[in-house]
């Protein structure tokens, strides 16, 4: 099944879905799964922190903005390296759009 093609502003706000999945923390990497479908997601030491700043309902551009203050990165390079991992997170519908 080809997977929908997901875009978003990056000034759109992202929430997680909580009932969609469980989290567990091993090493500071977290896998999150979805107990419904059995689907997971791993994810590094950088993706794990990028799950963890996805807690108060901010947008890409703001989770973006204390990306680049944690590590040394650029603006541009911080969105293109983090963008498919918001995308994939959506995919398997752990996060959604804030409705407005």
């Amino acid at each position: 099944m080809e997977k929908k093609k997901i875009q978003f502003k990056d000034d759109q706000v992202l929430i997680k879905i909580e009932d969609n999945f469980m989290t567990s923390e091993v090493d500071g990497e977290i896998v999150i799964m979805n107990p419904n479908s059995g689907e997971y997601f791993g994810l590094d030491e950088i993706s794990s922190n990028i799950w963890k700043l996805i807690d108060s309902k901010k947008s890409f551009n703001d989770i973006v903005g204390e990306l680049i203050k944690i590590y040394e990165v650029t603006e541009a390079k911080c969105k293109e390296d983090s963008r498919p991992i918001f995308i994939r997170l959506l995919q398997l519908k752990f996060l959604k759009f804030q409705e407005e």
